[in-house]
């Protein structure tokens, strides 16, 4: 469905000029006003920087925009005709800011537009009538959720601005907004967004565990917030500890910010530290306007080292880069119990305990050293940490013990009471998407903590794992209140731990606000095996989570949408929810982030900008099978100009004699970096066969497109590269390809990546399949003969689209089940767990959904024979299954295919669709013999194994 912005856009961008400057900030935005009369059409349309959650007479309808781009970004359009009533209604806004880049949004100008029309005609829009606050609310100087993410929250209720989104709110203390911009003054352009995201209230339940918790080992933590005065700079801390005999010591340290850290004046411990830049060189942090400094998703939040303390007393100094809203730092030690060590402000008992910090200082941190001493440094204050300025709840309760306990008969009716060192355990079912809610009473200066995650790690959910931090904060106030997080979160298992409490205080309810893509008109499968029905289920689940606004790599991670998540998402979509509205927005983003030599980025919407050579040579991949699926003509000559221009970048990349790509990540674009130990000197295979791959691809797509001649030009560029490959790579006593050649000989390595994409490519013979992929696999379970160079969605799916092109398709199933057993035969899967032969078994991955695809294309038996599926091959995979029944929604219509194997080899067909379709049958000349089919009136049968 294509949705366009109102003919008539009226209003003005809002905001507080007292925010402009803040990295991280909260706006409360409201207007109300009057209507005579109900109204049967009301469309309230509206865009912010960077997100908001959107009420509307108190009742909230929606969380938006999508994540914008550098060039892109998008207006929601939410019908609101059944919330206004005659009289009095208000239009309340919470909107957030970042204005760093992140992995999954493009800083801009802070800003709010709404405009609202009734009957096609605006009534009312954002301008300077409208009331705001500033979100003090929201603590800043927190943890941010990982690399590259979002800050966590920490949310003071008792400062919070109840009924701020009820109509008759005395908003008499807040102001006018005083910072005001046309529309048409932000970066980008503003485009209607084609997605209906709705939230839907889903109950938590009661707890399913409760316990006590206490700190495992010695802590400590320094923010330098008070110091700081939003100054960007260098900033010191420093303490003493006393220790009776010298002792190696384990130290963690949780920051998110450039630091070396010094015990004795000795360097234990660095992170992100910059080369010293030539004297009076600025160190650019941008170029071009895009941000080069991709966070790697390797880094990580947590820093080990092991210190040497001497007898006696020892000083250890942190030095660190800090910015306006950095945390500072968390430190412990693992090994010693708390009471075992006492940082202290001086080398002397009587000291008070804490810290003492400086800054910012004229040090560069590139330079600093452990002769930094702060005892005579001015301006040098003091810093002792205590519960209610602790800067990052995650990494305090990763360093907890928590114990299960029974629960107690006594509770109370009305809700679940926590003492402090307390937690409740709730248990969604299984990984949702979307806003915990709890309802909350307690006293002012209550603390508790609020973890989300997807898994336990024993009694609990990880507060820390691989893909980030997990806990927010609430400050209580007097009485009851409700909490509703403001960041989308992937959870299964949220937890509610009291840090600090004065009595008991009582968790009356938790609810979960599930915020998913609108889909009226699903898909549906179903087969004789169970398993694959499982896989299917499970699949549709996990998409449900990870293709909102936009297809996430990772919906319990970084969440952002890379080229890969995005094609193999974009496939299971189609088959499960028959969706091309979403990949269609995808693809355009792509497209409009590319930039001007031809090449596109790895992600987008993002912050950051970097490209790798394998996820740009996917886009014409991607391009043809999702014309493939939706038949759309008139797209894929929209998308012609950026395709033109990739291949041109990837033709002058060529232009080196011989028409083959080498090592191009000595022009800074790299190639399957997951694979370490793949050789990639020279020529590589892997990447000149995916290359191939991309202009067979891209010729398909320009014949459809009635350029003839480009398409064979780039046929002609492929049967060459092939050919060379064949003579440099290719090792005929080996029977296999080489990863690469050097320029003078092949690699000695040969491994299954650069196999199996010599078979997809068609660099390899045909007749090579059963020589080449044997050595690597056997027929039978596990598969694999050792462990491979198989790892990540990419190359799984380029090993399941080998099989299937070579009509094994009883093995790529089979190998498709055996990887997801792991998860279909067990109700819990740790961060630790094994990812055994196939990567799409992680529920947060982004390739769990995309078997959904294969069990319909591959299983039940549909594939078009025509763009757009007015035309189809039928070929079901008999040994698996006994029946099956599928209803796939097209462009055209709707198919519903069923389909049954009796006993006595007979299998019978019953079609039907809406629209004019022709099925051509697939199968062997004994099962055509035996097969029946019961016809729809615009159902017909095409000869069978015949190309339509």
């Amino acid at each position: 469905m294509t949705k366009n912005l109102p003919e008539i856009l009226r209003g003005e961008w809002i905001w507080k000029k007292t925010l402009l400057s803040r990295v991280d900030s909260y706006l409360f935005a409201r207007k109300e006003f009057s209507l005579d009369t109900n109204t049967t059409d009301a469309e309230l349309w509206i865009s912010t920087h960077s997100n908001c959650h959107l009420f509307v007479n108190g009742r909230h309808i929606g969380f938006g925009p999508p994540p914008a781009s550098r060039e892109l970004f998008y207006a929601e359009q939410y019908n609101v005709s059944y919330l206004l009533q005659p009289g009095t209604n208000v239009i309340g806004i919470l909107a957030h800011h970042l204005a760093i880049p992140s992995c999954t949004q493009y800083p801009k100008v802070p800003g709010i537009w709404c405009q609202l029309n009734i009957n096609g005609n605006p009534v009312l829009w954002t301008d300077n009538r409208w009331r705001v606050l500033a979100g003090a609310c929201y603590d800043s100087n927190q943890a941010r959720r990982g690399p590259g993410l979002n800050f966590m929250e920490d949310l003071d209720l008792e400062t919070y601005p109840w009924g701020w989104q009820e109509s008759h709110f005395n908003d008499r203390g807040w102001e006018r907004p005083d910072d005001l911009s046309l529309l048409g003054s932000h970066e980008g352009k503003m485009t209607a967004s084609p997605l209906c995201c709705i939230c839907e209230t889903l109950p938590g339940g009661n707890p399913v565990a409760r316990g006590i918790f206490a700190k495992a080992c010695a802590s400590s933590h320094v923010s330098f917030s008070g110091i700081s005065t939003g100054q960007t700079g260098v900033y010191a801390a420093e303490c003493h500890l006393r220790y009776e005999k010298p002792e190696s010591l384990p130290l963690e340290i949780a920051s998110d910010d450039s630091f070396r850290f010094y015990c004795n004046d000795v360097l234990v411990l660095e992170h992100g530290i910059p080369d010293a830049p030539p004297y009076g060189a600025a160190m650019p942090e941008i170029a071009g306007q895009l941000y080069l400094q991709t966070p790697s998703a390797k880094t990580p939040i947590v820093h080990s080292a092991i210190i040497q303390l001497r007898s006696g007393w020892n000083r250890l100094l942190m030095v660190q880069q800090s910015g306006e809203n950095s945390m500072g730092f968390a430190i412990a030690f693992p090994t010693v119990k708390e009471e075992n060590i006492k940082l202290m402000r001086e080398s002397y008992a009587a000291s008070s305990s804490g810290w003492k910090i400086a800054g910012p200082l004229r040090l560069p941190i590139p330079v600093s050293s452990g002769s930094l001493r702060l005892e005579n440094q001015p301006g040098a204050a003091s810093y002792t940490p205590v519960a209610e300025n602790l800067n990052d709840a995650s990494f305090h309760l990763r360093n907890c013990h928590f114990y299960k306990v029974a629960s107690s008969s006594t509770e109370e009716q009305d809700g679940d009471s926590l003492a402090a060192g307390e937690f409740l355990l709730f248990d969604l079912g299984e990984m949702k998407y979307g806003f915990p809610s709890l309802l909350l009473q307690g006293h002012a200066k209550d603390i508790i903590d609020v973890t989300c995650a997807i898994t336990l790690d024993g009694v609990r959910p990880p507060a820390i794992d691989h893909s980030g931090r997990h806990s927010d904060t609430i400050a209580l106030g007097t009485g009851e209140m409700k909490w509703l997080k403001f960041e989308p979160c992937a959870a299964r298992y949220i937890m509610v731990s009291a840090r600090k409490a004065f009595g008991k205080l009582l968790v009356r309810s938790m609810d979960f606000q599930e915020f998913f893509e609108e889909k009226k008109d699903f898909c549906s499968f179903s087969c004789s095996s169970k398993e694959f029905n499982n896989i299917w289920n499970l699949g549709r689940s996990s998409l449900r989570c990870s293709n909102v606004h936009v297809f996430m790599n990772s919906p319990s991670g970084s969440r952002s949408q890379d080229i890969v998540s995005a094609m193999l998402e974009s496939d299971a979509s189609f088959f499960t929810f028959g969706d091309t509205n979403s990949s269609k927005k995808a693809l355009r983003e792509f497209a409009a982030a590319q930039l001007e030599n031809g090449l596109l980025p790895s992600s987008t919407p993002s912050g950051f900008w970097f490209a790798r050579a394998d996820h740009s040579l996917l886009w014409p991949v991607w391009i043809a099978r999702y014309y493939q699926y939706s038949g759309d003509t008139e797209f894929l000559e929209e998308l012609r100009p950026t395709l033109d221009r990739l291949l041109d970048f990837f033709n002058t990349m060529s232009k080196n004699g011989d028409g083959l790509l080498r090592d191009t990540s000595k022009h800074g674009l790299p190639a399957f970096i997951e694979d370490e130990k793949l050789s990639k000197s020279g020529v590589l295979t892997a990447l000149n066969s995916l290359y191939c791959r991309a202009l067979l691809s891209s010729a398909d797509l320009y014949e459809t497109l009635a350029r003839d001649e480009t398409a064979a030009s780039l046929r002609a560029k492929a049967a060459a590269i092939i050919q060379k490959l064949r003579s440099l790579t290719w090792l005929p006593e080996r029977g296999l390809f080489a990863d690469s050649h050097n320029g003078s000989s092949p690699s000695e390595s040969c491994s299954a990546l650069t196999n199996i994409l010599a078979l997809y490519s068609g660099v390899a013979e045909p007749e090579a399949f059963d020589s080449i992929f044997f050595q690597f696999f056997s027929k039978e379970e596990p598969f694999e003969k050792s462990p491979s160079s198989l790892r990540g969605a990419l190359p799984q799916f380029f090993l399941l689209e080998t099989l299937f092109a070579f009509n094994r398709a009883i093995l790529a199933l089979r190998y498709m089940r055996q990887s997801w057993e792991f998860l279909l035969s067990n109700d819990d899967i740790s961060p630790q767990s094994p990812s055994g032969a196939c990567m799409l078994r992680f529920p947060s991955n982004s390739a769990y959904a995309c078997a959904n695809g294969y069990i319909v294309r591959e299983l039940a038996g549909l594939r078009p024979a025509e763009p757009g599926f007015s035309r189809i091959y039928f070929h079901p995979c008999l040994e698996l299954a006994s029946e099956a029944k599928v209803s796939l929604r097209t462009r055209y219509g709707r198919i519903n295919i069923e389909w049954n194997l009796a006993q006595d080899g007979s299998i019978e067909v019953k079609a039907d669709a809406n629209y004019p379709l022709d099925i051509a049958p697939m199968l062997p000349e004994k099962i055509l013999n035996k097969l029946s089919f019961a016809l729809g009136p615009s159902v017909g049968i095409l000869e069978p194994n015949s190309s339509p």
